[in-house]
């Protein structure tokens, strides 16, 4: 019975404190226009109560106007797990990949959360635009070839499909190396369009 009473006291004790903090922050953000000071009571509120939702939609406020993105990431990140539901999830990778890209050009964080997008939704278009332009840029471009092979299984029309299967007997000739894999892609090429032109003078 004491240990019970003790955690009760020491949960109600907690849950005080939590609304003390929360007190301290709106006035600081409302009243004193401080939210470098906010940021770091929200940031002890989530310390106590790690999914506590009125902080973190503070938080995240709070980084984006100031452009804290690198936090806001970290942040993000840190949340994902304790997202109960795959559009939750969704909402928070797709968060975390426009703050990668194009805040924090942190290519390889990019490249996760884009794959951990496609993983909830399949052949999602912009994931997959997002991880096509991240691979571009850097040096894997067999990476590249194996994504856009993936992407054309999700192509929406034959012009989109030809364009992919072009792009990948390009790069498997000119920058990959890989000849043999060249050629299949050329013949998918001339399946899908007879008699192209590059890909008949790529076969001769």
């Amino acid at each position: 019975r004491k240990v019970s009473t003790f955690c009760a006291g020491s949960v109600a004790v907690s849950a005080q404190k939590v609304d003390t903090l929360r007190r301290l922050a709106r006035v600081l953000v409302e009243k004193l226009s401080a939210g470098d000071r906010a940021s770091t009571v929200y940031s002890q509120i989530l310390a106590l109560e790690p999914h506590d939702p009125v902080a973190l939609r503070a938080l995240v406020e709070l980084y984006e106007r100031a452009e804290r993105w690198a936090d806001l990431a970290v942040l993000l990140r840190g949340q994902l797990d304790a997202v109960p539901s795959k559009p939750e999830k969704l909402a928070v990778l797709r968060r975390l990949l426009s703050v990668y890209t194009e805040h924090l050009e942190a290519l390889a964080d990019g490249s996760w959360a884009s794959a951990e997008i496609l993983k909830l939704a399949p052949g999602d278009r912009d994931a997959l635009a997002a991880l096509e332009a991240i691979l571009e840029r850097s040096e894997d471009k067999r990476r590249l070839c194996e994504t856009l092979e993936y992407h054309i299984k999700y192509a929406a029309t034959p012009d989109e499909r030809l364009g992919l299967a072009l792009r990948i007997a390009e790069l498997l000739q000119d920058q990959v190396g890989d000849h043999e894999a060249a050629m299949r892609w050329w013949e998918e090429v001339l399946t899908l369009a007879p008699g192209h032109p590059t890909a008949l003078n790529a076969l001769e």
